[in-house]
């Protein structure tokens, strides 16, 4: 789907928690081709820590929107409360405001609002 495939080199590796088959954004995805960041698309909890523990991403993305906010919740606890993941920065895709406290309380990084302008992001 649109949340897979390789964008450019693989100098970054960027793994996608994605379970509700939304399409990326286009300003977060010309960000990731600007990047030439890699993406590796997870839909569990289960597979984003077993592919964090592989080989650590340099980033992890995870789709709060719509069905994707408690896998999302559940991604961010699991990988802040690992030794080894806990320093891998995470950037949570929120579908309103209201969802931004919960994220952040999770472990989310940074917090992007869908529909913010890219200068935002």
């Amino acid at each position: 789907g649109a949340w897979s495939g390789r964008f450019g080199a693989d100098l970054r590796r960027v793994l996608v928690a994605h379970p509700n088959g939304l399409p990326i954004p286009p300003a977060i995805e010309r960000w990731m081709r600007g990047g030439r960041a890699s993406l590796a698309g997870c839909d569990s909890p289960d597979a984003v820590m077993a592919e964090s523990l592989r080989t650590r991403p340099q980033l992890v993305l995870c789709d709060a929107r719509g069905s994707g906010a408690a896998l999302s919740l559940d991604v961010l606890r699991r990988l802040k409360g690992d030794a080894y993941t806990a320093i891998v920065p995470t950037v949570a895709l929120a579908a309103s405001a209201g969802a931004v406290a919960p994220l952040l309380k999770a472990g989310a990084d940074e917090v992007l609002i869908e529909g913010s302008s890219a200068e935002e992001w």
